[in-house]
Order: structure tokens, then C-alpha cells, then sequence
């Protein structure tokens, strides 16, 4: 079956799934990351917690956090427990004892990080007998390796390369906390086949919920814009920001600004590299925002960009798409609506988001490539995503 054949069928099934009511289901999440985190999983629990809270799901959410607490903690509609980040030891330890305490107390369990709390979850859901999801988004060991110096290149040659072999013991134990897992849901097609055959998972196991449309961010106002192009997220490797800069650079795009969003462990060495290029007159940097607070401080960008070296599915994607605000991605983005997007960067090669950004500039193309984003429609919203989760959740809850 192709990918297409394959996209359509997710798809129907998802407008398929009836919604349901939950009788006193409890369900705990847990995270490596949170509001105000930058990254897809930091905004993506607490919009499934308040879906499956407005269902009649009792929800609490742990996660790993720079801080114990936020003034906005009390916003939410679910028990948020933040276990403020040290060293990766103790980050393992503490996790697993909170967890071995605490998993008995739900229905299930869901993890959108499946490593640095996935790892302990999967020895405290063993040892208590739980069953668990894990939500897999990125790829841990490819990251890692790119971080550690390695030649960049996308997730799926990483894998096709046998690269990952060099990383054994990270391999197996996310082979591990995979194959313990209840169900391994995945946000793309590409990605499910690529870990299916490279960790052995049993297809059965095995589910895809597509990203949706944020329902909590709308339309912005762009009636005065300005020339300026919006990166915003952590500064990681994966994330490509050198070739971004060096993009910029060779454009020499003298009349506009590359306003940089976020945080994170390579930033010294990005504003290292705008001093050598000698572009920091036209370079900003920013504090990483909260990302109602990021959308409308951007409202009046040309356009966000994202060039990394692989994005699976980018949530910033479908964020746009509900601002208004266009956006420039990579072409390693494993979305169902990539052949849509009229210009994509080969994340590759600093000459290609050169010659995009120059693209961009002309006036005339600019309104084609707005014209052509906007035109894209995606019908699929938080209804249908937690449509799909309750199906699996209630399968699994009925089985204890």
C-alpha cells in the first residue's frame, strides 16, 4: 500500500471514530517537556488533557521542568506535578520512584517522551504491572548524534546508514520501552515504517494519529507587515539554525531582520557564528515566549522558518496554518499535506535557503507562496485527535 493509500485510510478512520463518553477513566501523562518548553510535546499534553478533561477523563500530568512551579500553573484544568531537572541521573531516579508510586492509581498510563521518563516509567510499569503508551515524536539517538559532532544528515539516512548501530545501549533501551508498551502511536506514516523495521515492533502494536489544528490560537491580524523572518525554538542541532544563518548571510538580504526565538544548548555558538559572519546588525535574539505570546508578537514576520534537518510533523506547521503567518520548512518533514507547499528548504545545502530566502523577497512570489499556503485546508482538529486516543485508551481500559 503506498503512502497516500495509507494517509487516506488514517484519515477516514479517524472521521470515523464516534465520540465517546468516559465512565471515571484515569489517565496519568507524563513528559520531558511542558509549557513554557519550546517543542511539539510541551504544548500538545496540556491540549489533549483539557480534551480528554472536557470528555469526563480525570487527567494528571507529570513532567520534567526548569522550575517547581509557574504563576500559570493554575490555569489548568488537571493536577500538573513539574519535577524540577537536574542531572540525568537524578532526573531517572526521581522519575522512576515517583512513578512506581503513583501509576497504580490510573487506568493508564501516556508518555510523550520515551527515554529520559519513558525509560523509568517502563520499570515502573513492570514492576506494578500497568499498562502504558508511549507517543513517539524526533528520534532520541539521532538527535543525540548530531549534537555529539556528527555528520548532519535526515533521521531516515541515519537509520538506512546503520549509524544507529554505534549507539548500542540507547538503542536497545528504547527497543525496550517500546516492545513493553501497550501501543506505540506515531505522528507520521514515515516514521512508523522506519521504527517498525530498525527496532522490530510488532505491527499490531503500532497506531497513527496525525498532528491537528491548534483550536486554541486564531487568525491574526497581518495588515502591517514588516521584513523580517522568524526562527523560534530550542537551538539544537537537529534544529539546523548554522545552515539557517549562513542562508541568511549569503542572501544578503540588506533591508532584513532574522529574529531568533528560544533557548537552548548550542545558543552561545549561534551568536558566536552571527559575529563571524558579521550579520549582527541584522540578527535579534529573544527569550523563548509562551507560544500565544510568540504568535502575536510574530503576527507582522513575512514568514516563520524551520529548516531542520528533519522535522517529523511539525506542530509550527499546522500552528500557522491557523495564524495565518506562512511558513518555510524543511523538506524532511514526513507531513501528509508536504506536496502543498509550493517551496520547501533542502536542509542540506546553505545555497538552497539562500536561494529560497532571495525567492521570498520578490514580492510577486512571496503573494504566490502565501497565496498557495493559505489555500491549504486541514479539517482534522482536537475533536478527531482525541477521538482517536479515547479508541485506544477505553480498548486498553476495558482489558484490566
Amino acid at each position: 500500500m503506498n503512502d497516500d493509500l495509507k494517509n487516506k485510510e488514517i484519515l477516514q478512520n479517524t472521521k470515523d471514530t464516534s465520540r465517546k463518553t468516559s465512565n471515571g477513566m484515569k489517565v496519568l501523562i507524563t513528559c520531558g517537556i511542558f509549557e513554557p518548553d519550546a517543542g511539539g510535546p510541551a504544548t500538545y499534553a496540556p491540549q489533549l488533557a483539557r480534551e480528554l478533561v472536557s470528555r469526563g477523563v480525570e487527567v494528571d500530568i507529570i513532567t520534567l521542568s526548569d522550575n517547581k512551579s509557574y504563576d500559570f500553573d493554575s490555569k489548568y484544568s488537571f493536577k500538573l506535578t513539574r519535577v524540577q531537572r537536574s542531572n540525568k541521573l537524578s532526573n531517572y531516579t526521581r522519575m522512576f520512584f515517583i512513578l512506581l508510586k503513583n501509576v497504580k492509581n490510573y487506568d493508564l498510563v501516556y508518555t510523550l517522551d520515551w527515554l529520559t521518563v519513558g525509560l523509568p516509567l517502563s520499570f515502573a510499569s513492570m514492576i506494578r504491572r500497568q499498562k502504558y503508551v508511549v507517543r513517539v515524536g524526533g528520534g532520541y539517538i539521532w538527535e543525540r548524534y548530531l549534537l555529539m559532532g556528527g555528520e548532519p544528515m535526515s533521521l531516515k539516512a541515519f537509520y538506512e546508514k546503520g549509524i544507529y548501530k554505534q549507539f548500542p545501549i540507547f538503542f536497545y533501551l528504547i527497543r525496550f520501552v517500546f516492545r513493553h508498551a501497550h501501543t506505540v502511536i506515531f505522528n507520521s506514516i514515515i516514521q512508523r515504517e522506519l521504527f517498525q523495521e530498525y527496532y522490530g515492533l510488532k505491527p499490531e502494536k503500532l497506531d497513527t494519529i496525525f498532528n491537528p489544528i491548534p483550536s486554541d490560537i486564531s487568525k491574526v491580524d497581518r495588515s502591517d507587515l514588516k521584513k523580517e523572518i522568524v526562527f523560534a525554538g530550542r537551538f539544537i542541532v537537529m534544529k539546523n539554525v548554522e545552515n539557517l544563518i549562513r542562508g541568511f548571510a549569503k542572501a544578503d538580504l540588506q533591508d532584513y531582520t532574522l529574529k531568533l526565538l528560544g533557548d537552548g544548548p548550542i545558543l552561545q555558538d549561534i551568536h558566536d557564528l552571527v559575529f563571524e559572519l558579521g550579520i549582527e546588525d541584522r540578527v535579534e535574539f529573544l527569550p523563548r515566549m509562551r507560544r500565544s505570546e510568540m504568535y502575536t508578537y510574530i503576527k507582522d514576520s513575512r514568514y516563520l522558518v524551520l529548516p531542520s534537518w528533519t522535522d517529523i510533523y511539525p506542530m509550527q506547521f499546522y500552528e500557522c496554518l491557523a495564524t495565518g503567518i506562512p511558513i518555510l520548512l524543511t523538506k524532511e518533514n514526513y507531513l501528509i499535506e508536504s506536496s502543498e507547499l509550493s517551496v520547501q528548504i533542502d536542509p542540506h545545502f546553505v545555497e538552497d535557503i539562500a536561494e529560497k530566502m532571495l525567492y521570498l523577497a520578490d514580492e510577486t512570489n512571496y503573494n504566490e507562496f502565501v497565496r498557495k499556503f493559505d489555500s491549504i485546508k486541514v479539517e482534522r482538529g482536537w475533536t478527531e485527535i482525541t477521538d482517536q486516543h479515547m479508541k485506544i485508551f477505553e480498548k486498553i481500559s476495558t482489558r484490566r
